[in-house]
């Protein structure tokens, strides 16, 4: 019986060796050593089969189970025994010492992760928000040429300082001067001519028409007069407010005609800055009131003036505009500045940036422990931020914030909460100072141990 099953193995281990030959065709000296090796293994498996039959099995020959399986074929035999070593391989694993550890998996324990906990409560805070701006001067004036005429006087050069109304370039009036001397003459003429028409006319001594016409030279006459007074006043440019002069391209003897550019005066008593917010930051603003302003690594107050209610169609943000007094000339005109914002107070936590997480969609928010230790995601809205943590908005005035194996746990997971004082989570920041002090008091008292006492 062993040596059929012995026969049957070596033809079943040379169908997959003449496979093998065909497919990597491996040089058949190779595969004649291999037939031999396993034929020689399998040798010795058949005496070992042959000695349990002889020797082992010798008092089982007469039984009718032994002459029943040696009456059946080869082909039967064979799966007579797989299905007696399925059955023993089977059983075998399931009655071990080791409850099946050996050949199954053990079996599942539901065990709780353990989480570090905060407890958080929300606080008022007033948000800031910053944007950028760039200063110019709140009251600026380019002035340009009213009439024509040639450049005689140049009073105040470029840089200079001006009071209100001084005039600091004219132009060559002569001309202008005498129209006025003989607007005024006329004038007068016409002044007395029509008072003694109104008299007579009164006294029915001059008609009504003569008198009437009279009245009409004199109104011509008075409106010469103001003509020629204004061309001679715009051949003289003052400045309308107390200010600098920035810009003066002009020089004596230089023509201009009306529209040509004569200056600029700048007024920088008071600086104005304009800055662009979002849409959704205009709404939390305070409204108009003071604020603080970063100019070149300074701080000054200034006041919230103005806020567009229509929006830039370009970038979408409003415009905001503030008022920073300059009474020492210290802020110029063009520099950078910061704006800083107040918006209306709000309740908001505290939390560190490493608290947040995302959501299986890619929402930014926090993990919580409820009261029965179940996970839950909450959103948040981000309202500040600085070096230190972030402010957030959108959750409980209480929450048990996960501060640690928040992306180790999913949404309505139990879970089991370790709580963490504000001076456990600070120990890093602690420590090193308490440990510093602690050194310092033992060099204190070994100094004083190795003082000797005075006699």
């Amino acid at each position: 019986m062993f040596s059929k099953i012995k026969n049957l193995l070596l033809w079943l281990l040379r169908k997959p060796l003449a496979v093998l030959r065909f497919v990597s065709k491996i040089p058949g000296y190779a595969i004649l050593g291999l037939d031999i090796l396993f034929a020689k293994i399998f040798a010795g498996f058949g005496r070992i089969f042959d000695f349990i039959d002889n020797v082992a099995l010798r008092p089982c020959h007469n039984t009718k189970p032994y002459r029943w399986f040696k009456g059946l074929g080869s082909a039967s035999r064979m799966s007579v025994f797989v299905a007696l070593f399925t059955i023993f391989w089977i059983f075998s694993g399931s009655i071990g010492g080791d409850g099946g550890s050996r050949f199954g998996s053990a079996p599942e324990t539901n065990v709780a992760r353990t989480v570090q906990v905060k407890a958080s409560v929300a606080r008022a805070h007033l948000p800031i928000v910053e944007i950028s701006g760039v200063t110019e001067a709140n009251h600026k004036l380019e002035m340009r040429a009213q009439t024509s005429g040639t450049v005689r006087n140049i009073l105040k050069t470029k840089g200079s300082d001006l009071a209100e109304n001084e005039v600091f370039l004219t132009l060559d009036n002569a001309i202008r001067a005498a129209e006025l001397k003989q607007a005024q003459a006329s004038y007068n003429q016409l002044r007395l001519e029509n008072q003694a028409a109104v008299s007579l006319a009164r006294g029915g001594y001059e008609s009504r028409v003569k008198a009437t016409e009279i009245q009409a030279n004199f109104a011509r006459a008075e409106a010469a007069l103001e003509r020629a007074r204004y061309n001679l006043e715009k051949s003289r440019y003052s400045a309308p407010f107390a200010g600098t002069l920035v810009d003066s391209p002009l020089d004596i003897g230089d023509y201009v005609s009306p529209g040509t550019f004569v200056g600029t005066v700048v007024d920088l008593s008071q600086v104005k800055i304009t800055g662009y917010v979002s849409e959704k930051e205009v709404d939390r603003l305070q409204g108009l009131g003071p604020l603080e302003v970063e100019i070149a690594d300074k701080t000054y107050q200034g006041e919230l003036v103005f806020i567009s209610n229509s929006a830039n169609l370009r970038t979408r943000s409003f415009a905001v505009e503030v008022i920073v007094l300059n009474e020492n000339q210290e802020i110029r005109d063009g520099v950078p500045a910061i704006l800083r914002l107040p918006q209306k107070i709000q309740a908001a936590h505290f939390i560190s940036s490493g608290w947040l997480t995302l959501d299986s969609d890619g929402t930014v928010g926090v993990r919580l422990v409820d009261s029965d230790s179940i996970v839950e995601f909450a959103t948040i809205d981000v309202v500040q931020t600085d070096g230190s943590g972030v402010w957030v908005a959108g959750l409980a005035n209480q929450v048990n914030i996960i501060i640690a194996g928040q992306e180790t746990v999913t949404s309505g997971e139990e879970v089991e909460a370790v709580f963490m004082d504000d001076e456990i989570i600070a120990d890093e920041i602690i420590a090193p100072a308490i440990s510093d002090e602690v050194n310092n008091t033992e060099q204190d008292l070994e100094q004083e141990e190795n003082i000797e006492p005075s006699i």
